[in-house]
């Protein structure tokens, strides 16, 4: 990763990955404000993760049920993110 930010639980991170360009948003539950704000957002939604299962309704998020299988297409290199 090149950038890492912490944001508070009442702040938007939209904001904070839009001020960075971010390509992409990869989260376990604070994902809409970041679909919202047409940033490419992928949901890590799994069985363990009963908490966000409301979230997987969402037409705008990508899902994957870990890390490992999120991918996506750079714009600053055209290069496959795994």
């Amino acid at each position: 990763f090149q950038d890492m930010i912490f944001v508070k639980p009442n702040e938007s991170k939209a904001k904070f990955l839009r001020n960075l360009d971010a390509d992409i948003h990869i989260d376990d539950y604070d994902v809409e404000d970041s679909v919202m704000a047409g940033i490419t957002t992928w949901l890590i939604t799994n069985e363990e993760t009963k908490y966000n299962h409301y979230l997987r309704n969402n037409l705008g998020l990508n899902q994957a049920d870990s890390l490992q299988n999120v991918k996506g297409v750079s714009r600053k290199d055209d290069k496959w993110l795994v």
